[in-house]
């Protein structure tokens, strides 16, 4: 039993007598005391560098994920003043209305449009035409269904000159109408390809 403690002992501290630790030890040992203290200072600053190195690798090389849940605050500059897209005139008003609302048709996560409301669009060969077919599960917040009515109503308000609507312009000469419930129709005097973008 002796004999296997000694010989745990001599493997554990046989680095100690390597070649090489022994030439630094006596190297470090023939140093005066103020190159001691040099020595000292550049080797913490060598092992500082060293982790700030690791620390920008690792900044660099890995990419944090986000995880599910939690909650978004997002700040506006200004306050809103109307909270309907018919209506938004300020920037506030849009961000507020763009959070709020959704079109047929929205920005996907590179920039390309995407059916939000809608789910799928169809144009005629003239592109005069635009026929889109609403989702069976939308609903309004609160549980009423979205309707081909309910579409048409909203552009209908938006053409209103009474209403003096911003985006007026946007809608001025297209006939809308409701082929049933789920199904809006969208006819335009010419073609014109930003339409969807209304």
């Amino acid at each position: 039993m002796k004999e296997r403690l000694r010989d745990a002992f001599r493997a554990s501290t046989h680095w100690r007598h390597s070649p090489f630790l022994t030439r630094i030890e006596a190297r470090i040992a023939a140093l005066s005391p103020g190159d001691k203290v040099i020595a000292g200072v550049l080797a913490a600053l060598v092992v500082l560098m060293s982790l700030i190195a690791l620390g920008a690798l690792r900044s660099r090389l890995l990419v944090e994920v986000p995880t599910y849940g939690g909650s978004l605050t997002e700040g506006i500059v200004g306050s809103p003043r109307f909270v309907n897209p018919l209506l938004a005139l300020s920037d506030s008003d849009r961000d507020v209305t763009a959070l709020v609302y959704a079109g047929l048709m929205g920005v996907g996560e590179n920039g390309e449009l995407v059916p939000v409301l809608a789910e799928k669009y169809e144009v005629s060969e003239d592109g005069k035409t635009y026929t889109f077919t609403l989702r069976d599960d939308t609903v309004f917040s609160d549980g009423s269904p979205l309707t081909a009515e309910d579409v048409v109503f909203t552009v209908l308000k938006a053409q209103d000159p009474g209403l003096k609507s911003p985006v007026r312009a946007n809608w001025e000469g297209i006939h809308v109408e409701a082929e049933d419930a789920r199904t809006v129709r969208f006819t335009l005097p010419k073609p014109y390809a930003p339409f969807l973008e209304n």
